[in-house]
């Protein structure tokens, strides 16, 4: 049965750590030890109450307290296994409950592909990230004035780009997931591969519903899909 959607209040949330998974002192931990030592560097939230609102690590407490409001869904981008779980680790409350909305999380499930935010950007709105994560590390290890503006603009970026892929979803518009290249990781250079073109439908919550080709040919279809 599909989860009964509660009238909540969204919280669109990007972040950036100081250190890097590649980072000497990072790679020393086991492997399944690393998130939890990256640290908290800075984050961009924008909600209806409060509206854009940047978070530096003297305010991480605060944020997770932002994060885990009652009636308050967190949405984002790979949020769930990377922003929630530093955040509210470096808060010292990594239990906390949070609601959260993944939409990394739903096109994986709906296309079984795994996406940069920038590929499905790109392919749906026309623009995409504006640096990469290495660079936005090195502002913030900076962390002067002008490299903290910057990192900001980033995350901000990032957070309005999942806005406004939520609001093509909210008005009823399927996605556009492009077909990735086979031979390494870069998605940009969609012509060198084989795979097809998919289209993933939402609900106006953002949970993925089905997924088809441009054709119409349905591809997967959630088990649970509301009949009414």
């Amino acid at each position: 049965m599909e989860r009964e959607y509660r009238l909540t209040d969204d919280i669109y949330l990007d972040s950036e750590t100081i250190d890097s998974l590649f980072d000497q002192r990072i790679t020393r931990f086991p492997a399944a030890e690393r998130l939890n030592a990256l640290r908290f560097g800075l984050a961009v939230t924008y909600d209806e109450m409060y509206g854009w609102r940047g978070w530096t690590q003297s305010l991480v407490y605060l944020l997770w307290t932002h994060l885990s409001m009652s009636n308050t869904r967190v949405v984002g981008w790979n949020i769930l296994e990377y922003d929630l779980p530093i955040i509210g680790n470096c808060a010292h409350q990594p239990d906390t409950p949070v609601q959260a909305l993944d939409l990394a999380v739903q096109i994986e499930a709906a296309a079984h592909r795994h996406y940069r935010l920038d590929s499905v950007a790109r392919a749906n709105l026309g623009r995409g990230k504006i640096q990469d994560t290495q660079i936005v590390i090195g502002w913030l290890r900076a962390g002067d004035p002008d490299s903290m503006t910057k990192a900001t603009e980033h995350c901000r970026n990032n957070v309005q780009l999942v806005r406004d892929l939520m609001d093509l979803i909210q008005h009823g518009q399927p996605l556009l997931l492009p077909g990735r290249r086979q031979s390494d990781e870069e998605e940009t250079e969609w012509t060198k591969t084989r795979e097809a073109t998919l289209r993933a439908f939402f609900s106006p919550q953002g949970d993925w519903l089905r997924c088809e080709d441009l054709r119409g040919k349905l591809i997967v279809e959630r088990a649970y899909r509301a009949s009414a």
